[in-house]
Parts: C-alpha cells; sequence; structure tokens
C-alpha cells in the first residue's frame, strides 16, 4: 500500500502574498513543513510506502514551487484549478497512491504525530480519518483514493476550495483525538494567512532552529503557551472565521 502525504499549495494569495516562499532562517518557510514530514518518514518514504507531493495548479505563479520540489527532492503536480479534492485524485492516480493524508500548505507546524496516527489508520484499512482535538493549522485527515473517487462522483461541476471537506460530511470517520483545543472558539491559531501568522511562525523557528524538524508538537505548543507566543496572531482569528464563512457562502450559491 502506498500513501501519499499532500502538501496543497499555490502562490498568489491576496493577504500575504508568496507566503509559503517568505524566507525564515534563508529557507522558504514551506521547506520547514516538508522537513518535519520527511523526518517523521523518512522510512516509509526510503521504501516507497510513502511519497511527499506538493499538490498545486498549473498557473505560471506557481513554478517557483516546482523548482522549490525539485530541490527539496519531492514530488510536485498541478491539477484542478477550483476542486482540490479533485486535484487531490488527480495525485493520487498519478503518482498511484492507494491513500492520501491532507495536509495544507498552510499549516507550516501540522503535527508529524497526527499525520503517523493517520497514517496508521488507513494502513489498518479506514477509508477516512480525522485527527482532532489540535489547535487550528495542526491537525490533518486522510481518506483511500476509493473513497476520494466516489465522493466526488457526487459533487460534480462542484466548486470545492474553501471548506471543501464537506465532500466527506456523511462518511463516518475514524476519529482520533490528540487534545481538547476548539478551532472553532479559540486565538491559538497555526496557520498561515496574514503577515501576523508569518511573525508567529517565524518566531518558532528561530527559537528551535534546525531542530525545527525533530521537536514534538507537545513541545511547540507549550514554548508558545509558556511565552505567550500566540499573543502575535491572536488577533486575526475572528476574521479569519469570518472570511472562511463568508467564501465557503459563495461557493456554495
Amino acid at each position: 500500500m502506498k500513501i501519499g502525504i499532500l502538501i496543497t499549495a499555490r502562490l498568489g494569495s491576496k493577504r500575504l502574498s508568496d507566503k509559503h516562499l517568505k524566507p525564515v532562517l534563508n529557507q522558504p518557510i514551506i521547506t520547514f513543513l516538508i522537513n518535519r514530514i520527511r523526518h517523521e518518514f523518512k522510512h516509509e518514504i526510503d521504501a516507497q510506502c510513502a511519497e511527499i507531493i506538493i499538490s498545486s495548479t498549473p498557473e505560471e505563479r506557481n513554478k517557483a514551487l516546482i523548482e522549490l520540489s525539485n530541490g527539496q527532492n519531492v514530488s510536485f503536480f498541478a491539477g484542478s484549478i477550483e476542486n482540490i479534492p479533485l486535484r487531490h485524485l488527480e495525485n493520487a492516480k498519478e503518482h498511484n497512491c492507494d491513500a492520501l493524508i491532507s495536509i495544507d500548505g498552510d499549516d507550516i507546524l501540522c503535527s508529524p504525530e497526527a499525520m503517523r496516527n493517520t497514517y496508521t489508520a488507513l494502513k489498518e484499512g479506514h477509508s477516512f480519518v480525522k485527527v482532532n482535538g489540535l489547535p487550528l493549522g495542526m491537525n490533518c485527515s486522510g481518506y483511500s483514493a476509493k473513497l476520494l473517487e466516489d465522493q466526488l462522483s457526487k459533487f460534480q461541476d462542484s466548486q470545492l476550495e474553501t471548506g471543501w471537506g464537506r465532500l466527506f460530511e456523511n462518511i463516518e470517520a475514524e476519529e482520533i483525538s490528540m487534545g481538547d483545543h476548539d478551532i472553532y472558539n479559540s486565538e491559538k491559531r497555526f496557520t498561515l494567512d496574514y503577515d501576523e501568522d508569518f511573525q508567529f511562525f517565524k518566531a518558532i523557528i528561530e527559537h528551535f532552529g534546525k531542530n525545527i524538524k525533530a521537536v514534538s508538537t507537545d513541545d511547540i505548543v507549550d514554548f508558545c503557551d509558556n511565552n505567550s507566543i500566540y499573543k502575535i496572531n491572536s488577533g486575526r482569528a475572528k476574521e479569519y472565521w469570518e472570511n472562511f464563512y463568508k467564501e465557503l457562502e459563495s461557493q456554495k450559491g
């Protein structure tokens, strides 16, 4: 069984231009996410049981992500522009993946332990897996390619970007709880949308330095708690959710 670890990313954000390429410690910030995944799944990648793939779109501006993926020795795939899960299915078929772990490229410090739990559940035969309980931007999900294809057949001609997880809203998930954080009612946000978010990630990464690739989720959360790092971007939480629901409604309409 082969599992694709998809990092969904494309350039062109209106709120924070070229956000995935913004430098920290002289590296594009998204490389820290790649390195944390590579560190966690080194054995599986070497055994060709797992593959890191940057899942993007074919616009000219995303060519910089192709160059980055080549430099990082990870795969790159450009697919559907307005339908993220269709893009994921295209990735699965192109790279012969039986299942996928879905990670947003904005979630620079997404939990490797959450990814590991998702990987294990998929290997055990679960077709849909959700990790919850971590702060916004640290959870992840996974699904089989077959389930993805089956569900997409029911959403033909749909725009599925913001909130595209509704594709699985009637599917029973294998839920893995890793904490008690409520992402909808918390000012803690590990996702990259605004400059304050970039400064938040920058503070964490610069503190741990190159060792960040191996730092545990708990140690990162504890560092932020003990040093009030959350205050850097907590003021954007309300605006983030207002924009999220606004974009979701526009796509449903």
